[in-house]
């Protein structure tokens, strides 16, 4: 079920490792749920650098509960069964960039997760110069399913998360196939009060691909509704025009 994981673990160092089909077994029953995969608890100090995570029967790396000072850089995220990347339940700050999270998709039945990159109570989020591609459904989902309080053991006090304060920068998000979207929400106002988005690339195949709670927005309507993206592109895939999008 597992291939790497880890919990309690302070100034962890991942470096040039690849983690691949893993879960085959829980695959051969159905068996995707909690926690199947490259799953991390608690970490404090940790960098992931040219980790490639392909074809897992899982999510490709899953931090969960008080993740804090988290580099993500130069790594590979791809092909994996449930999601590519999962921040859940944790202060941050968490940083992931030059990185690639691509083709994953869904396949577990009734499984909550995003395929591309899902945020659930995620706090502190910088995503910069990486490709976020194909990934079957949302490229990016924030899904705040209901609150998560999570003790800190350092304290053994509880504090409340919710995805806040996540920046995006230089990315180019694709969504590849007409079933795929670029941004799914579901109780995120804090993270879209708190949002920075700029000088992004955006393709879709969709002229409203961007979903607030179930409402579907154009570009410019994701634009005027967060004031986010102002200075980035948006293009229409499959467009013989190559409609683009832009204020700058």
């Amino acid at each position: 079920m597992r291939g790497m994981g880890g919990a309690f673990i302070s100034d962890l160092t991942v470096n040039n490792v690849e983690s691949k089909g893993n879960n085959w077994r829980g695959h051969l029953t159905g068996y995707y749920d909690w926690d199947a995969g490259e799953k991390y608890f608690y970490l404090r100090r940790a960098t992931f650098t040219n980790y490639r995570a392909i074809n897992n029967y899982a999510a490709g790396l899953w931090l969960d509960s008080d993740y804090q000072d988290i580099v993500i850089d130069q790594c590979e995220l791809i092909g994996n069964a449930v999601t590519g990347l999962f921040i859940e339940a944790g202060p941050g700050p968490i940083t992931v960039k030059h990185s690639i999270i691509a083709q994953n998709y869904q396949i577990a039945p009734n499984y909550l997760q995003t395929p591309g990159l899902f945020g659930w109570a995620a706090e502190n989020v910088t995503l910069t110069n990486n490709l976020i591609a194909g990934n079957f459904g949302a490229q990016i989902g924030v899904r705040d399913l209901y609150v998560r309080s999570i003790e800190i053991p350092e304290t053994k006090t509880t504090k409340t998360f919710m995805s806040q304060n996540w920046h995006l920068k230089n990315n180019w998000i694709m969504a590849t196939q007409a079933q795929e979207s670029l941004v799914t929400t579901l109780n995120a106002q804090p993270w879209l009060n708190t949002l920075q988005s700029q000088a992004n690339r955006w393709f879709s195949l969709q002229a409203r691909p961007f979903w607030i709670q179930a409402e579907s927005l154009s570009f410019a309507q994701w634009q005027a509704t967060t004031q986010q993206d102002q200075n980035s592109l948006f293009f229409a895939l499959g467009d013989p025009n190559d409609s683009v999008s832009s204020s700058n």
